[in-house]
């Protein structure tokens, strides 16, 4: 009897370890509805699959589709060593005429090269109040002043690293900035054989202006009337008033010199305001406005001085 009773239990021990092993386990994938498995049950362990590779892989750096790859063929534009003050010193004007002929930018998709230059420099000479080319003064005035003041051969001894760029109407120009991002061009012609720098210094303060933002600005209104126009004038407002002696006199050699002229680069064209007269304020009068659509003007010599700039050398 007791033999049979271990016979039955036994058996009922192998059954019950059998379904324990039958039994699925909490974390394994069942069948659903839709015939997929399951997702590991809530609070099991998950683990990704890593991608075999045959070996390392590069990095992929990702492009950005607004900013173009540069083309490795692109062409670098080398520009040759600035000439010594000794070497622009012991040559001929018309070897720096030659030289400035075969070294300037004539690329219209390039850059002129610009260099910025600190506070000092640039109130000091770029500006003219050591009167070197000053603002405001057409530089045919001084052209056949025995002190060369505006000799091409005097801007590349005071600034060596000027590049000029020609333009396709003939004329050239070398531009300087400040730290503040103002922009000063000076102009040169073929029609005095790139002697000296030829018409009016051209400085760019701030978004260009158009025409019609002047139009309400005729003859006799003042300087600051213009200076409310465009805050360019505030450098030619300390200059004139600053480092000048503004009375009859002055506005006597205002009448052969154009002494004291603003000028306007804008989006349609060249503006000059010329201030021949004085009120009773002490403030100068605008007495003559010239406006070109085309940017061209004749200067004090009577030639033409195209003040067109290549938009890749605006600030």
């Amino acid at each position: 009897m007791k033999r049979g009773w271990r016979i039955v239990i036994c058996v009922i021990l192998a059954g019950l370890l059998c379904g324990c092993e039958a039994a699925p386990s909490d974390t394994a994938r069942r069948p659903t509805e839709s015939g997929m498995e399951s997702t590991p049950s809530e609070g099991s362990p998950q683990t990704t699959a890593e991608p075999v590779t045959d070996g390392p892989t590069d990095p992929v750096t990702p492009t950005n589709p607004e900013t173009p790859t540069p083309s490795v063929t692109e062409a670098v534009r080398v520009r040759p060593e600035p000439l010594s003050k000794e070497e622009i010193r012991s040559m001929l004007t018309t070897d720096i005429a030659e030289y400035i002929r075969n070294n300037a930018l004539c690329d219209d998709t390039a850059r002129l090269e610009v260099k910025i230059y600190d506070r000092d420099t640039w109130y000091g000479s770029l500006l003219g109040q050591n009167r070197f080319v000053r603002l405001g003064i057409d530089a045919g005035v001084f052209e056949n002043y025995g002190n060369g003041v505006t000799l091409l051969q005097s801007v590349l001894y005071n600034y060596p690293e000027a590049e000029f760029r020609k333009m396709p109407d003939g004329m050239y120009y070398t531009a300087f900035e400040s730290r503040d991002g103002d922009r000063l061009f000076w102009f040169g012609t073929e029609q005095n054989n790139l002697f000296a720098l030829a018409g009016y210094p051209v400085l760019i303060h701030g978004p260009l202006k158009k025409y019609a933002d002047f139009q309400n600005v005729t003859e006799g209104c003042t300087l600051r009337d213009v200076l409310e126009c465009d805050a360019t004038v505030k450098d030619y407002y300390d200059l004139f008033y600053q480092h000048s002696t503004i009375n009859e006199n002055s506005l006597r050699a205002n009448k052969t010199t154009l002494r004291y002229t603003t000028v306007h680069y804008l989006t349609d064209g060249i503006l000059v305001f010329a201030y021949g007269a004085i009120n009773e304020k002490g403030e100068l009068v605008v007495t003559e406005i010239r406006y070109s659509p085309d940017y061209t003007l004749q200067d004090c010599r009577g030639r033409e001085i195209i003040y067109r700039i290549n938009p890749a050398d605006l600030p």
